[in-house]
């Protein structure tokens, strides 16, 4: 989702909102690329992860970090620090459902009926 269809989502839906106010972040930059950087025996060693979440297909810019110790962090939701990526998606969604409702399509009825007959029912 683009910052602008953020913005236009935003009065709405309380992550999205909070969301559209994060810093514009340089084209060039991800914000889902987590780099941790760390010595071992000696080595320095950098570790990239890189997430892109998607919802119904829709593509969800999530600000996902991993800290040093491995869990997984994203500001949508600051105070909570888990051991995956999915678990912290499961809580945004689970703490912000109105802002992941399925949109019904427009002009269709749902059970089966069309036009106050149901479906297989010849004319």
């Amino acid at each position: 989702m683009k910052r602008k269809e953020v913005a236009s989502y935003a009065p709405s839906a309380p992550l999205l909102k909070s969301v559209a106010r994060l810093p514009q972040i340089k084209h060039g930059a991800m914000h889902n690329k987590s780099v941790r950087t760390f010595s071992h025996k000696g080595h320095e060693i950098s570790i990239a992860t890189t997430y892109e979440v998607k919802i119904d297909g829709r593509v969800v810019h999530f600000p996902l970090t991993v800290s040093e110790d491995g869990h997984v962090q994203s500001h949508a939701i600051p105070n909570y620090s888990l051991s995956s990526a999915v678990d912290i998606v499961k809580t945004i969604v689970d703490n912000f459902p109105e802002d992941f409702e399925k949109k019904k399509p427009r002009g269709r009825r749902t059970g089966g009926q069309h036009g106050g007959h149901s479906q297989g029912h010849r004319h």
